[in-house]
């Protein structure tokens, strides 16, 4: 009896270990459904798999412009783990991880991120080499011929003002004549007291009208200093006490009489300095003076080779003589 009894003991406890382990079984065949339910205290759980994408770079030893790039992916420590473990995350949940740390940028962020990926970096080549410019001309050659062109031109410029003494003229020219017309015309205005008969030119009327005015003409004494700057060998100078016997010092008389002549002789003329006032380089010529002796009749100086000659009797048609017009002096 006793040896039933502990055979039935023995078929309980046999059914009773049976049905504990068809009770575990389950338990233990299912694994976790998703990562939350491991416990890793020791991993952070916002540790998210990223790809870092590394801008194309080109080689700068060589002349290519073909860009290489690489990707590179970090695997974090809970990943790590879990491969060790043998439960790999899918590329769904890694895509899905990145989808939603994207969706976290702003607009602006997520197009600078866009335009990192796509747009290749561009570097200039180092050994490029530069070529100098080389001047069409030598430095010195230029100024040299920029200070001769400058030279030319003052030389070739006459003044526009000449210097006597302590007056000023305009540079000498030779003014157009004026017919009976135009000077009666104008004569008034001038001070012109007669004009020329009918066809005749008035040459020394021109040379009032190119100055405006008969006062602005150079007078006998003015006309003696010039010459004294042409000239050299003697002295222009006339005393006081005998000017009353030159019709070039006295006052407009309307009827022609009989004429005065002053003469300086044994002079020396000085092209260089006529040049200098603008005068020919060579004697032969007149300048018309402001005097109005006869209404045929005016002041002028003639310039000859050696000798200084005025004569009451010029005539006002005479041409080609030179005229000077005073000036302020700046």
């Amino acid at each position: 009896m006793l040896q039933n009894n502990y055979g039935r003991l023995a078929i309980v406890t046999v059914f009773i270990i049976v049905a504990i382990i068809l009770i575990m079984a389950p338990g233990m065949q299912t694994k976790p459904s998703n990562d939350d339910q491991l416990n890793f205290t020791s991993m952070p759980k916002d540790s998210k798999s990223k790809e870092v994408t590394e801008k194309p770079v080109q080689d700068v030893n060589k002349n290519t412009q073909s860009p290489v790039s690489t990707t590179e992916t970090l695997i974090s420590p809970e990943q790590q783990m879990l491969n060790d473990w043998g439960m790999q995350k899918t590329s769904s949940q890694t895509d899905t991880n990145v989808d939603s740390q994207e969706d976290e940028l702003s607009p602006e962020d997520v197009k600078r991120q866009q335009q990192i990926r796509i747009t290749p970096l561009q570097v200039e080549p180092e050994n490029k080499a530069i070529q100098p410019q080389v001047p069409e001309k030598p430095l010195e050659q230029a100024a040299s011929q920029e200070n001769t062109s400058e030279q030319d031109k003052a030389a070739a410029a006459p003044a526009n003002i000449i210097k006597v003494g302590d007056k000023c003229y305009t540079f000498p020219k030779q003014a157009s004549s004026m017919d009976k017309a135009e000077c009666d015309t104008s004569k008034e205005a001038l001070g012109i007291n007669a004009c020329p008969a009918e066809g005749q030119q008035d040459a020394w009327a021109g040379a009032v009208k190119a100055c405006g005015t008969v006062n602005a003409m150079p007078t006998m004494d003015d006309l003696f200093e010039l010459a004294g700057v042409v000239y050299r060998g003697n002295s222009f100078t006339i005393p006081d006490r005998i000017k009353q016997n030159y019709k070039a010092y006295g006052t407009y008389s309307p009827t022609s009489g009989s004429s005065d002549n002053l003469r300086f002789r044994d002079l020396v003329y000085q092209p260089e300095k006529a040049k200098s006032l603008g005068l020919p380089s060579a004697p032969g010529y007149s300048v018309w003076g402001k005097v109005e002796i006869s209404p045929i009749e005016a002041l002028a100086l003639s310039f000859e080779d050696g000798v200084v000659t005025y004569t009451s009797a010029t005539l006002k048609t005479s041409q080609n003589f030179y005229t000077i017009c005073r000036v302020p002096c700046k």
